[in-house]
């Protein structure tokens, strides 16, 4: 990367350059298609993060090793993916005029 040669960008920049636009045209469209906006976009916003950086380590690994696997992107996304769906739970539960205190039993 250092020695000045450009052909780095096709290999590693332009697959996560695609991931990235992806998971941003897919964010803002799902979030543009749901009819109420409120949780669910912040949860939509962190799956797509998630997903990235998945991506992300997976195609570094990819260059590095020729073989896909993911290492730290597993802690993401145990930690992202549960916590979308939690969110999702709750906007979706609200929606359905659910009241807090029935929610969180208090």
């Amino acid at each position: 990367l250092i020695g000045g040669r450009v052909d780095w960008s096709i290999a590693i920049a332009l697959p996560i350059a695609v991931i990235l636009e992806g998971a941003i045209v897919g964010c803002a469209t799902l979030s543009t298609v749901s009819k109420r906006k409120g949780i669910n976009v912040i949860a939509i916003a962190l799956t797509g993060i998630v997903l990235v950086c998945a991506g992300v380590e997976l195609v570094l690994n990819f260059h590095a090793t020729r073989r896909l696997f993911i290492s730290w992107s597993a802690i993401v996304l145990a930690a992202g993916l549960p916590a979308a769906g939690f969110l999702f739970y709750t906007h979706y539960r609200l929606v359905n005029r659910a009241s807090l205190r029935k929610l969180f039993h208090l």
